[in-house]
C-alpha cells in the first residue's frame, strides 16, 4: 500500500515537472516562433501535396512540374502566413518578399534536386517528396529566421534606397 502511493506521488511530481517544463517552453520566444513556423510549415505542406497530386494523379502532369507548382503555391501561403503570424514583421513586406522569393527559389532547387536523387535511389517519389519537404523545412527555417523576417535596420535601409529611387 505504501509502495502505491510513492508510486503514485512520484508518478505526479514528474508529470507535474513536465507541465512546468512545456510552460516554460512555451512561454518561451524561440520556441514559440518554432511552434509557429511548423504549424505554417504543416498548412503550406498540406497545399503543396494537395496540388501536387492534383496535377499529377488527376490531370497527368509531369511529377516534377507537379511537385514544383505545390511548392509555390505552398510558399505564397507560408509567407502571407509567416509575415502576419509567425514572424509578425509587418513593415518592410516589399523587400521581406524579395528575400522570401530567393530563399524559396533555392528551396525549391534543393527539393527538385533532392527529389529527383532520391527517387532515382528507387524511392517512391512520395517517399522521396518526403525526404526533400524535411530537408528544405530545415533549410527555410534557418534563412527565413535569420535574415528575412529578422527585425534589423538592414532592411529599413533597403526599404529607403527603393523609395528614394521612385
Amino acid at each position: 500500500m505504501i509502495l502505491r502511493f510513492i508510486i503514485i506521488e512520484l508518478i505526479a511530481k514528474f508529470f507535474k515537472n513536465v507541465l512546468q517544463m512545456v510552460k516554460l517552453l512555451l512561454l518561451n520566444k524561440h520556441v514559440l516562433i518554432l511552434l509557429r513556423y511548423l504549424v505554417t510549415g504543416c498548412l503550406g505542406l498540406s497545399v503543396d501535396f494537395t496540388i501536387t497530386f492534383f496535377l499529377r494523379e488527376l490531370l497527368d502532369a509531369n511529377q516534377y512540374f507537379a511537385s514544383a507548382v505545390g511548392f509555390v503555391f505552398g510558399g505564397i501561403l507560408t509567407f502571407l502566413l509567416h509575415i502576419n503570424w509567425t514572424f509578425k514583421q509587418k513593415n518592410n513586406k516589399l523587400s521581406r518578399f524579395g528575400i522570401y522569393i530567393i530563399t524559396s527559389a533555392i528551396g525549391l532547387m534543393l527539393n527538385l534536386l533532392i527529389t529527383i536523387s532520391a527517387n532515382n535511389l528507387t524511392l517512391h517519389f512520395y517517399a522521396s517528396k518526403s525526404i526533400a519537404v524535411i530537408m528544405v523545412f530545415i533549410w527555410n527555417f534557418g534563412v527565413n529566421r535569420i535574415i528575412t523576417f529578422r527585425s534589423n535596420t538592414l532592411l529599413r535601409r533597403a526599404d529607403t534606397l527603393s523609395a528614394n529611387r521612385n
